[in-house]
């Protein structure tokens, strides 16, 4: 796959002229469950349930919906079946999988933590393919950040005199982590260039006005992206990109090693990505019905930088757009350094 020149044409990252300006509300996001973030073996060297031979033999199929429950970091976790179809050989191969896993960065405060996961075995193809692991704590967390507020009645940083005179623009992705209701939040920054460095420290200030005031139990993280914005100056972010548009823009493509045949996913389909790399994982889910034959594909685009300018990320980290993957098939090879 040949690499485009620059992608440019890609993502508008030029600032027009314009004297209002606007710090607008934050787009909030449940951040990863820490559990599934650091749960071992990574996605990529995890692998997958034998297919017992028999059901396969026979054409069987089927599914499988476990709940994975961990209660210390290097302990084998607690398997509990919820749901199934089929042999009972597909749910002693997901046991058996599953019974690898553990949360290696959890400590004891923050268990016990309970994961939900779905198999699927696949005859035709003799694979099985999975969900995303989904913490079982994550929709509580979700409904709490909905409490979140500063103790000052303020919706959005202040825009500092100084970036409205330069005009300055960009968005600002900041990891905001709640570990008491009437407590300011710890918050990291990530930032590319020293204009939205300078912008993240008038984040930074407003962050120590937010409260959490219906939090209970244990900490809730979150990502918040804080857009500073020039009035009617031209919109900044992705502009409309294909799929393979969007991989000639990843950086060091040729050196990734991926193989997808996407007409085995039910192509095509849509999938809408928010861009967080490279401080955190992309957030990628598909559109319209689900299919855990993508997962694997879903996994390697959350691990993607794009090979930006710091200006061009600045207009584009924590920003979103929809992919429609097509019926193609992904065969990339790391390239051999010449001598």
């Amino acid at each position: 796959m040949r690499r485009l020149a620059r992608p440019l044409a890609l993502v508008a990252a030029a600032w027009a002229a314009a004297l209002p300006a606007q710090a607008q509300a934050p787009e909030v996001q449940l951040a990863p469950s820490p559990a599934v973030a650091c749960m071992t073996p990574a996605p990529a060297v995890r692998g997958e349930p034998e297919y017992p031979f028999a059901p396969w033999k026979r054409g069987e199929g089927g599914k499988v919906l476990v709940k994975i429950v961990f209660t210390g970091a290097a302990l084998e976790p607690e398997v509990k079946l919820i749901d199934s179809s089929g042999d009972a050989a597909l749910v002693d191969a997901v046991k058996a999988h599953v019974s690898t896993f553990r949360v290696p960065c959890l400590d004891d405060a923050q268990l016990p933590v309970r994961l939900r996961q779905e198999y699927v075995f696949i005859p035709d193809t003799r694979k099985a393919v999975w969900s995303a692991a989904a913490d079982m704590a994550d929709p509580a967390r979700r409904e709490k950040l909905k409490c979140m507020a500063t103790n000052d009645g303020s919706k959005s940083p202040e825009y500092p005199a100084w970036a409205r005179r330069a005009e300055t623009q960009g968005n600002v992705l900041a990891r905001l982590k709640f570990t008491a209701p009437d407590r300011a939040p710890e918050v990291v920054l990530h930032t590319h260039t020293r204009m939205t460095r300078d912008l993240g420290a008038a984040v930074d200030a407003w962050a120590q006005r937010l409260r959490l005031p219906c939090l209970d139990g244990g900490p809730v993280s979150a990502h918040v992206v804080f857009l500073f914005r020039m009035e009617g100056a031209k919109p900044v972010g992705f502009r409309n990109v294909t799929f393979l548009q969007f991989l000639r823009m990843v950086k060091d493509l040729d050196r990734q090693q991926a193989a997808f045949d996407t007409h085995a996913m039910g192509c095509p389909f849509d999938v809408r990505l928010h861009c967080y790399q490279p401080y955190t994982p992309n957030v990628v889910g598909q559109l319209a019905d689900p299919d855990p034959r993508r997962q694997p594909l879903l996994e390697w685009l959350s691990t993607l930088t794009l090979a930006l300018e710091p200006r061009q990320m600045d207009a584009v980290i924590g920003d979103s757009a929809t992919l429609t993957v097509p019926c193609v098939k992904i065969d990339l090879k790391p390239k051999e350094k010449s001598s």
